[in-house]
């Protein structure tokens, strides 16, 4: 628990573009880093929603918890978990896992 003033807070170059919307629901982020607004720490530009960032990693958990567009594991898990998101050390389910291996043979 930390108060306002001494929040751990990300280290964004710049407030996202007015109309940047969240890779995960697609919507608007505004165009203030707040701590409502996260910013993937490896690829700095793309933006989501704490709420949003959150569902994500309660659904992948830590094995498959990664930024969605960079597919950054290491630098986005330590500052994810750092801004206080909570990733589950679980396993995914079986159903999961068969969805990823489609998505990499994909990308």
């Amino acid at each position: 628990s930390f108060c306002w003033e001494h929040r751990p807070r990300q280290a964004a170059v710049a407030a996202p573009a007015e109309d940047t919307s969240c890779v995960i629901c697609q919507e608007t982020v505004g165009n203030t880093a707040s701590y409502h607004t996260m910013v993937c720490p490896a690829c700095t530009y793309t933006w989501f929603h704490r709420a949003c960032v959150q569902q994500q990693a309660l659904n992948a958990g830590m094995a498959c918890f990664r930024c969605p567009v960079c597919r950054d594991e290491t630098t986005f898990c330590t500052e994810m978990s750092t801004m206080g998101i909570q990733i589950p050390d679980r396993l995914v389910s079986f159903c999961q896992t068969i969805q990823m291996r489609r998505r990499k043979r994909w990308s």
